[in-house]
């Protein structure tokens, strides 16, 4: 999108590029269609040169996914706040929960507008101990400054409400990630067939 012949610059952050490439490449190329500059900035894998194969431009962040210790994982706010300080985005969108915690705080810190999605909350609200009120903490310090905030499911929702973590009038709820169906798409299982004593649970 261009406004006074200024194409507008929006950065997607997450925690790898796969997570990228199968659910939020065609949001991605729908808004570059629309003329809008569009990048993306997660750990280096193999499905980072597959997003710059599509024109995206690649931002490399250095994200311990399995780390849990939020002390340790600060250093990501002023990581983020350098690469969003140099690249100028006009508008960040935050995937997955270290990108919406720390990422958003480095937004606030630039004066940067982002949007936040939470898909999954993991492992963290499953256990009440120090971990998860520090946790809980972190998300009600950085939720304050996304423009807004969505969800993928009621449920989280309405935990984050609970626990006055958003505030009603940011918070959407949305269907999903707006993936393509024909994408992902079951197959049949031949050992199902073969083997009448194989038990799927699925929930």
């Amino acid at each position: 999108m261009k406004k006074n012949n200024i194409t507008k610059k929006v950065l997607f952050v997450s925690n790898t590029s796969w997570s990228v490439y199968n659910f939020r490449k065609n949001l991605m190329k729908t808004l570059k269609e629309k003329d809008f500059n569009i990048s993306f900035c997660t750990n280096y894998d193999k499905y980072t040169e597959k997003l710059e194969k599509e024109g995206f431009k690649y931002i490399k962040v250095k994200m311990d996914r399995k780390g849990r210790n939020p002390f340790k994982d600060l250093k990501l706010i002023f990581d983020f706040y350098r690469i969003y300080r140099k690249e100028k985005p006009d508008l960040i969108i935050h995937y997955t929960i270290k990108p919406n915690i720390y990422g958003s705080l480095a937004a606030k810190m630039v004066g940067t507008n982002c949007i936040n999605t939470v898909t999954g909350l993991g492992y963290v609200f499953i256990k009440n101990n120090i971990l998860t009120k520090l946790v809980k903490t972190l998300y009600k310090f950085s939720f304050k400054s996304p423009t807004k905030i969505f969800f993928q499911n009621k449920d989280d929702l309405n935990l984050f409400l609970k626990n006055k973590i958003v505030k009603k009038e940011k918070s959407i709820l949305v269907p999903g990630s707006g993936v393509k169906i024909k994408y992902f798409h079951p197959s049949f299982c031949e050992r199902i067939k073969k083997d009448s004593s194989f038990f799927i649970f699925l929930f």
